[in-house]
């Protein structure tokens, strides 16, 4: 059974270069796009696969389904929960369903309704190269290949090879590489790194005000006098303040302080470079 571009992109790239049979040594040819050796011995599958890893590398964030979603102007609750009259607003082909006026499943991935109506959402993008002239980006499904143009320069923005009997897979691909550039020239894609490496290179700093604080003595709470020093040194120094995020049962630390499903704050010595970095905290 095929995998779906989803599972493709939360895969770890040696396994999957050793069940298709490619030396791991040869990362190289999959990370580069300018390297075309690791191509030409792939079959139409491994090449489109080899695509997911390189929007990986590109940093988009793994969880695709949530990015396109919010390229479509849905983002989810505290529980990942969309709600349905979002949805419909958005354009998005959602029905209520027995469980109520609300889903966690974008169906982006699976479904080709719900890819076609980004694929709308895209043709309707005015072009970033012209902010005063009505010029749109435009979307073009070709025999052999999709590509995204700017019709106001011509010029192809992204592309994908199209396999006839996948159009589905290619489509998303296509929408995926689309919003990953998009996000790039606006500025918009996150930073993403690691706990440890934020903590090494950030330097979070001791809640002062409670000696028996969580996260290791560096959370500062929500309410009252914590949340009165985070926003005050919020006011003087804001590039030192982090949001601790839940959603869905996933902790997240961003830069900044936001108010949207918080849990906490964290201060740092070291002042973040840009408004959009994202720590993923492991489970462990």
């Amino acid at each position: 059974m095929t995998a779906t571009p989803e599972e493709i992109l939360h895969r770890d790239i040696r396994e999957w270069m050793h069940e298709n049979g490619f030396d791991p040594q040869s990362l190289d040819d999959l990370i580069h796009k300018d390297k075309k050796s690791g191509y030409k011995v792939m079959n139409t599958r491994q090449r489109e696969e080899a695509q997911l890893f390189m929007i990986r590398f590109d940093k988009l964030p793994l969880d695709a389904s949530k990015i396109i979603g919010k390229f479509m102007g849905v983002i989810p609750d505290k529980k990942g929960w969309y709600d349905g009259q979002e949805l419909k607003k958005a354009g998005l082909p959602f029905s209520p369903g027995w469980m109520g006026n609300g889903t966690k499943d974008l169906k982006f991935s699976t479904s080709y309704d719900w890819i076609m109506s980004v694929i709308v959402k895209i043709d309707t993008t005015r072009c970033l190269s012209n902010n005063i002239e009505k010029y749109y980006y435009c979307v073009k499904l070709m025999g052999s290949a999709a590509e995204v143009l700017d019709a106001f320069t011509g010029k192809v923005v992204v592309s994908v090879s199209i396999k006839q009997t996948d159009w589905m897979n290619s489509t998303y691909l296509l929408a995926l590489k689309f919003i990953n550039w998009y996000n790039k020239e606006k500025g918009l894609t996150p930073e993403i790194i690691s706990y440890d490496e934020f903590i090494e290179k950030y330097k979070p700093v001791k809640n002062h005000l409670n000696s028996n604080a969580s996260w290791d003595g560096w959370f500062f709470e929500t309410y009252d006098r914590e949340l009165a020093y985070v926003r005050e040194m919020g006011k003087k120094k804001p590039r030192r303040i982090w949001t601790i995020i839940e959603t869905d049962g996933v902790f997240w630390i961003v830069s900044g302080l936001h108010l949207v499903n918080r849990f906490g704050y964290i201060i740092t010595e070291s002042e973040w470079e840009h408004d959009l970095i994202e720590v993923k905290v492991d489970d462990d």
